[in-house]
């Protein structure tokens, strides 16, 4: 289970052992933390645009477009982190109020849900 989509503190059980761990919510630290680190992962486009703009000799338009695009992908991870986690929390309230279980589980529907997202997006795309 995926700490960010279950609120229980009691223990449960891991195959042949039981144990106590508390889960936490996400918090916009750690969305932060997630899209920082992904903002300097190294790109070969970013290398590719620093090694032209150093051969046209504009090094620092290759560097403002390297910082740029790095805060640009950071921030869309972190915009997907939040949209996820929200839509996560919608479904779960919405499930709960139609009488569905409380220890409804969005782990145990994303993969599925995310794969049939996947397979939905590239059928729309082979028919452009």
């Amino acid at each position: 289970h995926w700490g960010f989509f279950k609120h229980s503190h009691a223990p449960h059980p891991h195959d042949d052992h039981h144990h106590h761990h508390a889960h936490h919510e996400v918090s916009m630290r750690n969305l932060g933390a997630i899209g920082a680190s992904g903002g300097m992962v190294p790109c070969p486009a970013a290398v590719i645009m620093l090694l032209l703009s150093w051969q046209l000799r504009v090094p620092e338009l290759g560097l403002i477009c390297l910082v740029v695009s790095s805060i640009g992908f950071a921030a869309t991870l972190v915009v997907i982190g939040i949209l996820a986690i929200s839509g996560a929390r919608m479904i779960e309230n919405w499930v709960e109020a139609r009488g569905g279980s409380k220890h409804f589980s969005m782990a145990a529907i994303m993969p599925i849900g995310g794969g049939i997202l996947l397979m939905l997006f590239g059928w729309l795309l082979l028919r452009i």
